[in-house]
């Protein structure tokens, strides 16, 4: 399991109208927290993430998520290319019209930065629905300075990462957060805030930054990565290490494997 059910939906939950809310708060709410404490209880889960596990064991008695296995990163499509643009520019990937990528909080970063006199610049990549980050942009004047894009195809994602400085995650929560994981293994160091998954690969001063989630925490840090080659370089090079100790397919394979034999022994006797 990747990530909590309601963890996954506060943000969203919160701009429902009234009504809505009400009738989610009353109903949906518990009928979909019964069904997740009755398939967390009910047979092997495996989580993406330490955070996620132990998420998902509060919910329930006896502690039934037992395993964690990584989503597995291919490090031979995802690895360190020669970078394509060498202007100051950060970015993220993923679905960032959903509310709990708290995207704006990205986007106050940038203009934090502008504001300073560093010409930074973004790359959003992942969403359709593009009408309330359209917005954002334009009350702080900086359509021109934000790229939004849809959907990128697998092929071309080490292309667009081969363009930045480093990769954000702005988030409210996240599970796991593969895409930070997939930047990292192209050499991309990645500065998150303190939003569940991404605190357990993202090491302060080794493979990135954890920030608080305000502007100027963020701002400070893209800053300090963007004017500082060797910095940049270094926490590039330990986010890759990373990748390879801990996340590459290989190594997920294994985990995947000991822990389906420990949970069906019967299938590995046959």
């Amino acid at each position: 399991m990747a990530t909590p059910w309601a963890e996954d939906r506060a943000d969203r939950v919160r701009s429902f109208p009234w009504y809505r809310r009400w009738l989610d708060a009353a109903v949906n709410s518990h009928g979909a927290r019964r069904l997740e404490r009755k398939v967390v209880a009910s047979g092997t889960i495996v989580a993406l993430s330490q955070y996620t596990k132990e998420s998902l064991n509060n919910r329930v008695d006896g502690d039934p998520v037992r395993y964690v296995m990584p989503m597995g990163i291919d490090t031979v499509h995802f690895r360190p290319r020669p970078r394509q643009d060498t202007a100051a520019k950060v970015g993220f990937i993923g679905r960032y019209d959903d509310p709990r990528k708290n995207i704006g909080l990205l986007i106050d970063a940038v203009a934090w930065c502008r504001r300073r006199g560093h010409p930074i610049t973004a790359v959003l990549a992942g969403a359709d629905e593009r009408n309330v980050i359209e917005n954002m942009l334009r009350e702080r004047g900086l359509q021109d300075e934000v790229e939004l894009h849809g959907d990128v195809d697998h092929e071309s994602l080490p292309d667009l990462l081969s363009g930045l400085s480093a990769f954000i995650v702005p988030s409210h929560q996240e599970g796991l957060c593969i895409a930070a994981l997939e930047a990292m293994a192209c050499g991309l160091p990645v500065i998150s805030t303190r939003c569940g998954g991404p605190e357990e690969y993202i090491r302060d001063g080794e493979t990135g930054f954890l920030v608080d989630a305000t502007a100027p925490a963020l701002g400070q840090r893209i800053l300090d990565i963007v004017l500082d080659n060797s910095l940049r370089q270094s926490l590039g090079t330990g986010a890759r290490r990373l990748i390879e100790d801990s996340y590459a397919e290989q190594r997920t394979e294994g985990i995947f494997w000991s822990s389906f034999n420990e949970a069906f022994p019967m299938a590995k006797a046959a």
